[in-house]
């Protein structure tokens, strides 16, 4: 029943036959049927089998490949996999970027977060398995002086942190008012745990985080080694994450220029004039 409806509006937007056509999630290549692109282009964002915990997504995203002329990729491990599954497919590896100017540009300093000490440790994004709640609890017993400004929609799996006075659990806030939060923090915050999804991420939040001028603490993977972000210090224990912060607060002006830099360097645009070049080679007689 969905799909006439879907079709409907695609014939009444006049979307029915694009340039280039991005499938982002595999498991929606059915819907492809209802355009008739010049071009489709599998973009991948995440190793989705991992992600998912389904293995027959592998199959369905092979079908994909088979089907479009070229794929993106937006992690070294991501590129891998769809490599893998294509060998002779056109490919290409670009990390998400940053809406710059956004994240960049100074915010006065919201209410909520005015009456928490500094110094503070942000994060802002997603509370799930794939974020580590042991890393937090470890660096708030270890560092009571500074206070960890969590922001996301909470989940039922956090009830510790209530016995913590300095973690601090704010909830989901809209999207406007995030460069509040970071331009009126010490450090960010990106700790990933052990689940396998991980290994693939290309977390906008780093850029963003940069883009606000911090200096950024996550776990030590293989996709961020590869960076070599400079304002990018890794752990690669929960034992040693307190340390990590201390540091990366101590050099906190000097990595400041870098992490503007290097997040100017990814904003969106520049994302897209990678992307639509590739898709012009992709797609040309």
């Amino acid at each position: 029943m969905a799909q006439p409806i879907v079709s409907r509006c695609v014939r009444s937007l006049g979307f029915g036959k694009p340039d280039v056509l991005f499938l982002d999630e595999p498991r929606l290549l059915g819907l492809c049927r209802l355009f008739r692109p010049n071009a489709l282009i599998y973009r991948a964002t995440d190793l989705y089998h991992q992600m998912m915990g389904d293995e027959s997504i592998i199959a369905v995203e092979r079908l994909a490949l088979e089907t479009a002329q070229g794929f993106i990729a937006t992690s070294q491990p991501v590129y891998d996999h769809l490599r893998s599954l294509a060998p002779s497919k056109p490919g290409l590896l670009v990390e998400n970027g940053v809406d710059f100017e956004h994240f960049h540009s100074f915010a006065s300093e919201p209410a909520d977060l005015a009456a928490i000490p500094q110094p503070r440790a942000v994060y802002v994004g997603a509370l799930d398995e794939r974020f580590d709640f042991r890393a937090i609890q470890a660096l708030a017993l270890a560092r009571p002086q500074w206070s960890i400004v969590l922001i996301g929609p909470r989940g039922g799996n956090q009830l510790w942190a209530d016995k913590l006075a300095n973690v601090y659990f704010l909830g989901a806030r809209p999207y406007e008012k995030i460069p509040g939060y970071l331009h009126h923090s010490s450090v960010a915050l990106l700790p990933l745990s052990d689940h396998p999804a991980n290994a693939g991420r290309s977390p906008m939040k780093i850029y963003e985080y940069g883009a606000a001028g911090l200096p950024v603490i996550t776990v030590d993977t293989a996709e961020l080694t590869r960076r070599n972000l400079q304002f990018v210090r890794t752990y690669r224990s929960v034992a040693t994450l307190p340390s990590t912060v201390s540091a990366a607060f101590a050099d906190r002006e000097q990595l400041r220029a870098s992490a503007v830099a290097v997040a100017r360097e990814m904003s969106w645009k520049g994302r897209w004039d990678l992307i639509s070049t590739f898709c012009q080679a992709t797609t040309s007689p």
